[in-house]
């Protein structure tokens, strides 16, 4: 079977070590949404080895700086002009349209699904790092507590 970021996803690396690379979701949910990937194919979090275990961390501060530094309208425009499907192509559009667009994030959020029961679709491990702004600051509705949405009452 065939795994898009052993495959395809190393082409789209905008910064790459020997453990890890990072590329932008192509259905950002945010501007500047980034992937954070192991260069070999490890599926699940409890795969890692020792080496990965102790340099992610690293490698998320990178594509954070890499989010900081991006011309993001540019990027948007580019993944428009030559979509991966009309959903990715959506997806931009809209990143394009966020309100914030062009100023930096005011915080990150690390995500990790582990498992399709998490919401992993890609079945490859891999971290999203999420630029939040001030727009959404102004009424948060992400984090831990709002993944299970019935228990999100604290």
């Amino acid at each position: 079977m065939a795994c898009l970021f052993c495959d395809l996803g190393k082409a789209e690396a905008v910064w790459q070590n020997d453990l890890w690379y990072v590329r932008y979701d192509r259905f950002p949910v945010s501007p500047g949404h980034v992937e954070v990937i192991p260069t070999s194919h490890v599926v699940d979090f409890s795969d890692q080895k020792p080496e990965h275990q102790k340099s992610w961390v690293g490698a998320a501060m990178e594509a954070q700086k890499i989010i900081l530094e991006a011309d993001l309208e540019d990027l948007y425009k580019g993944f428009v002009r030559d979509p991966l499907n009309d959903s990715s192509k959506a997806f931009c559009k809209r990143a394009l349209q966020h309100p914030d667009l062009g100023t930096p994030p005011v915080q990150f959020f690390w995500g990790l699904n582990n498992g399709e029961a998490a919401g992993r679709t890609i079945h490859h491990l891999h971290w999203h790092i999420i630029p939040l702004y001030k727009t959404e600051m102004k009424d948060p509705d992400v984090g831990i507590r709002n993944i299970l949405k019935r228990t999100a009452t604290y």
